[in-house]
């Protein structure tokens, strides 16, 4: 607020705000990213992909050869031998 004017600004990527007359954005969570300015929420990874750190607008690709088992994965330790490799 500036004086008797509100000022509303979008959330840059890597954050989220849901709740209305918020005062700050969130940062996205570990497994999660938004690369989207003004978003309301956050994407969890793909299969495939994980993030390992707050605040994103990306995630990381598994290692060649290699895939997460699901959805939100927080760590490259998440990434296994894709179905009938060892």
């Amino acid at each position: 607020k500036n004086g008797s004017t509100f000022i509303c600004e979008t959330c840059p990527p890597g954050t989220a705000q849901e709740l209305p007359g918020a005062l700050s954005c969130d940062l996205c969570p570990k497994g999660n990213f938004q690369d989207l300015h003004g978003s309301s929420s956050c994407k969890p990874c793909s299969i495939g992909s994980y993030q390992d750190a707050k605040g994103q607008s990306a995630c990381k690709d598994c290692p060649s050869g290699t895939t997460s088992i699901g959805l939100a994965s927080q760590s490259i330790s998440e990434c296994g031998c894709n179905e009938g490799t060892i």
